[in-house]
């Protein structure tokens, strides 16, 4: 079997085919296939025993998923813009949750934006904590009303980032549309040729 092209619509079909068949994660992320897709359908195949994983799998899972990260992001910090070789990367997790490490919610932001954002949280988590005022404990509310509108703030960055990842997926589902076009052409060229030499 050939190493598809990505088609929408068709993402996770082909992906299992591909796997089923034979072919590396590896050379399905380097077909253009994101490597959240390739991740989720190794584990659930492996579990069902349909495919071994392969040796290094994990490693390579999330290094990939980093370049992934870092290529949408052109490799630029998104929070100060810098860029260049002596700039250390790394990825930030925008609702603040290790755990969650979907591609919305992961970012680009060089060393000292991650560690003074993260020394921000810290503070922020220290801040909301009541505190005794005079013998009585500061009025919840005013605490509840924070964390709401810290928790506003943070939806509307979320949700501008996500506008931003599907504009970016739109221009890479054209770009794959105009290679398939492309193919698609030289293989009716080919093929019109070898007609014409018989």
């Amino acid at each position: 079997m050939a190493i598809p092209i990505p088609e929408k619509g068709r993402i996770q079909e082909q992906i299992k085919e591909a796997l089923l068949a034979g072919i590396t994660p590896q050379q399905l992320f380097e077909a253009g296939f994101a490597p959240g897709s390739i991740g989720h359908l190794v584990y659930r195949l492996s579990s069902q025993h349909l495919v071994k994983r392969p040796p290094g799998f994990v490693g390579w899972y999330q290094r990939s998923r980093r370049g992934y990260i870092l290529r949408r992001d052109n490799y630029t910090c998104r929070k100060c813009g810098a860029f260049g070789p002596n700039v250390e990367l790394q990825l930030h997790h925008r609702d603040h949750n290790k755990k969650n490490n979907g591609s919305f919610n992961l970012v680009t932001w060089c060393k000292e934006c991650n560690w003074s954002e993260g020394a921000k949280w810290a503070k922020l988590l220290r801040e909301k904590r009541p505190k005794k005022k005079n013998g009585d404990m500061v009025r919840a509310a005013e605490v509840k009303q924070d964390e709401k509108e810290r928790r506003s703030r943070l939806q509307v960055e979320w949700n501008a980032a996500r506008i931003e990842d599907r504009r970016i997926k739109v221009e890479e589902a054209r770009a794959h549309k105009e290679t398939a076009k492309m193919l698609s052409r030289m293989s009716s060229f080919v093929g019109q040729l070898a007609r014409s030499f018989r």
